[in-house]
């Protein structure tokens, strides 16, 4: 059956769980980064040489926060488009399905650094010991049940600043269709590469010194609200791969094998290299080193959407099974991580330690699925009917 026939697109439920892998992945990978330690400088540096062989893709976290960005952009688009549902209706479905077990990780965070932070991890990094390092207060809980705001996520689940960029953007996609609708989908393109452009322009003058509204630039750290119109364009180019669906399901099929094949070549080197191409060239500007992995993102989305050899891959039980907790597992491995490592290190070597968390973050994300997750889409759906 055709994607344009279907709301439901189950490899893209794949491609979800394998971007929250490379997202723990990523943050597995940063506990070496400059440690004290010459035995994990070492293996940093065995890291950081795979990191421009192809396996590194595995933990290429950033590139796949803008995967899900522009995923989430077509699916919002599918779900608005085919469903007759109003405004509040659409925002009780996409609120409910977020925020409850959002609360739930983050309630864990909390209980986590309450009963096993006893102070910092001798000879790990800064970027470790940075979390849970503060005390729990009254007002960082508050700004957490706040969700939209601008706040420190890195209180007690670093991970969650993606989820407040989405809600945001999930409150202003149906005004940002209706202005799409009508136009010619390379417009739309236009104009909100430029408005992410400028975004990311006013933040840069504000760091550099320039007095630019501190409270839209520099407040709140990723969840400032400068970065909401930044993101906003991974979500149009995925809505508008969505609302163009058939053209390219039709062009895509006239391709043939060596087409089919330069263009998930393309894609990967975009979602993938780019961002080490730019970085290599002496340009570390976030704007510009995002640019190609969406790019390639919106690329292998195509490839996945109408390639059946990558539809029958995808499509696969184990990797069905990642896309189905992926949400429990973005939001949890953080705090499983954090947990372990306060409550084992030091009393169990790390090359048995993280393999051990690895596991128990994907038992406890099972466990929440089930028991957590699964229910909320379900609320979500009878209050907004």
């Amino acid at each position: 059956m055709s994607v344009e026939k279907r709301r439901h697109i189950h490899q893209f439920d794949a491609i979800r769980g394998i971007a929250a892998l490379a997202v723990m992945l990523s943050h597995y990978v940063l506990i070496f980064a400059n440690s004290s330690s010459s035995y994990y400088k070492n293996l940093s540096s065995i890291i950081a040489s795979l990191s421009y062989s192809p396996l590194g893709i595995f933990w290429a976290g950033r590139s796949a926060v803008l995967l899900f960005f522009v995923l989430s952009g077509y699916v919002l688009f599918v779900m608005i488009n085919n469903a007759s549902v109003n405004y509040i209706q659409f925002l009780l479905k996409r609120g409910l399905r977020l925020y409850i077990p959002y609360l739930f990780a983050v309630f864990l965070g909390i209980v986590g650094e309450y009963l096993l932070y006893h102070g910092k991890l001798s000879g790990l990094n800064p970027w470790v010991n940075q979390f849970w390092s503060g005390s729990i207060t009254t007002k960082s809980i508050f700004d957490l049940l706040l969700f939209i705001d601008a706040f420190d996520t890195n209180r007690y689940d670093f991970t969650i600043w993606t989820l407040v960029q989405e809600m945001r953007i999930s409150i202003l996609f149906p005004a940002i269709l209706l202005f799409m609708r009508g136009k010619k989908w390379w417009i739309s393109i236009v104009i909100f590469f430029t408005v992410s452009t400028l975004s990311m322009a006013i933040r840069i003058l504000a760091l550099s010194g320039w007095k630019l509204l501190p409270w839209l630039t520099l407040s709140g750290s990723f969840t400032a609200y400068i970065f909401t119109p930044y993101y906003i364009f991974a979500f149009v180019l995925g809505a508008t791969l969505a609302s163009q669906r058939k053209p390219l399901q039709k062009w895509y099929s006239r391709l043939n094998t060596q087409g089919r094949i330069s263009m998930f070549i393309i894609g990967f080197s975009l979602y993938y290299y780019g961002p080490h191409f730019i970085s290599s060239i002496g340009i570390h500007h976030l704007v510009v080193r995002d640019w190609p992995a969406v790019a390639g993102a919106a690329i292998l989305l195509v490839v996945s959407a109408y390639d059946m050899v990558a539809i029958k891959t995808l499509t696969r039980p184990v990797f069905l099974y990642f896309g189905k907790i992926s949400y429990s597992l973005y939001l949890l491995h953080a705090v499983v991580l954090l947990a372990m490592l306060h409550a084992f290190y030091g009393v169990i070597p790390l090359p048995v330690l993280l393999p051990l968390s690895i596991g128990v973050t994907f038992l406890l994300s099972d466990l929440v699925y089930r028991f957590v997750e699964s229910p909320a889409i379900n609320i979500s759906r009878t209050l907004s009917r």
